[in-house]
């Protein structure tokens, strides 16, 4: 209904808000090419130094409803007038809105300076987009176990959480299943890569390899994948290995991934003797899709968050069974009622997310949504306390 805060309204017009002469039109001369032809008709010419003759000219038509109240009265309208000013780009002011850069956020991706806040880096700027989001799903991760580790004593003895991924919103269409072979696969702390001579080509000379895999007397080495076991996984980079500065025909093509998994852990698609370990591959369970959690972790929020984590690790065999994973997100900052149109939010990666899912306000909270990995859709989606815990009590649980 219209509040106190709408604007008092004499007439509103509802349709095209272009204020341009165009589309509401002006009074414009007719020039004397046009009035000789129009004279045709007339049958009149105006005599030199005579009034000018002037037309009403409409370059384009819109439809459009006009509505004039008896009395002024107030309309809630889905825009702030007067508007506020636009503060300067990098500022923390308003800023127009730019869908490129909406998507940016959104999904996390960009080398550009953020000055958006996050739960890891309040107060941090100069740091980029992409690192933005990737902090926001490490730092919810990190905290869930925290909380985990007190909810689980309301837990059945045994109970261990789904497999927790590290994975901003736009990277999850990235992601690939790994299976390890040739009697496991060695994991790094930090990636290969080619010297800035060699970066743009990619391409890594063998020597630097070897000196990768024993950097800083084997303080880089993780550990062992074994042989036979499953990974979900984002590859960032591929490279050709060869004993000369240039790419030659026939040097081999290693791929390298970032298990999405816990912290940054790299691992290759080939072993020290040029064998390929790791294989990407398709899973046999259908479409893959991931499980997004979101959470309320602020000491007011966290008993619906620790009901939820309880409920993940009573199914926790189904869950592995029809998901890649569960990526978890804290969105404390979510507002107690839906706001108003046009009602300036916290913008923050994992609040842009949640809306994007469908929740506006702490009543949808907790929350889990399927988006599956390939078309990015969102196939399934639980929505506060009581229908999570339906959901799971359901023979079947969240598989039905």
């Amino acid at each position: 209904g219209a509040g106190i805060g709408s604007p008092l309204c004499s007439w509103v017009y509802l349709g095209s808000h272009n204020l341009s002469g165009a589309a509401w039109g002006k009074l414009e001369e007719v020039q004397r090419k046009d009035v000789a032809a129009a004279a045709q008709d007339a049958a009149v010419i105006p005599a030199d130094g005579a009034e000018p003759r002037r037309e009403y000219v409409i370059l384009s038509y819109e439809l459009g409803v006009l509505i004039i109240p008896a009395t002024p009265r107030r309309f809630p309208l889905p825009w702030v007038s007067p508007a506020r000013s636009y503060g300067a780009i990098g500022s923390e002011g308003v800023l127009p809105f730019s869908t490129a850069r909406y998507l940016s956020l959104l999904h996390g991706r960009g080398s550009q300076s953020s000055h958006l806040p996050t739960m890891a880096n309040a107060g941090t700027a100069r740091i980029t987009i992409a690192q933005v989001a990737r902090d926001e799903v490490v730092d919810a991760e990190g905290r869930v176990r925290k909380l985990w580790k007190n909810a689980r004593s309301g837990a059945p003895a045994g109970s261990e959480l789904p497999a927790l991924l590290t994975v901003p919103h736009g990277d999850v269409r990235r992601l690939v299943r790994l299976r390890i072979s040739g009697g496991g696969a060695q994991s790094f702390a930090r990636m290969p890569r080619p010297s800035a001579a060699r970066a743009r080509m990619r391409h890594l000379r063998a020597i630097e390899l070897v000196t990768h895999r024993k950097c800083q007397g084997g303080s880089n080495l993780g550990r062992v994948l074994c042989d036979g076991s499953e990974h979900v996984a984002l590859q960032v980079s591929d490279l050709t290995v060869g004993q000369g500065d240039f790419r030659q025909r026939g040097d081999p093509l290693l791929r390298v991934y970032r298990l999405a998994s816990g912290p940054k852990t790299y691992v290759m698609s080939r072993d020290g003797a040029g064998a390929e370990v790791v294989r990407a591959f398709d899973s046999e369970l259908g479409s893959p899709c991931v499980l997004i959690a979101f959470l309320n972790l602020e000491s007011y929020g966290t008993v619906g968050s620790a009901k939820m984590l309880r409920a993940l690790a009573s199914v926790r065999s189904q869950v592995d069974e029809l998901f890649w994973g569960v990526v978890a997100y804290d969105v404390s900052d979510l507002p107690a009622e839906p706001l108003a149109p046009c009602e300036p939010f916290v913008v923050r990666h994992s609040i842009l997310v949640a809306h994007e899912c469908g929740l506006h306000c702490e009543a949808d909270l907790p929350a889990l949504v399927a988006i599956g990995t390939r078309s990015g859709r969102r196939l399934l989606r639980i929505s506060g306390e009581s229908a999570l815990a339906a959901a799971v009590a359901v023979e079947g649980g969240l598989g039905a």
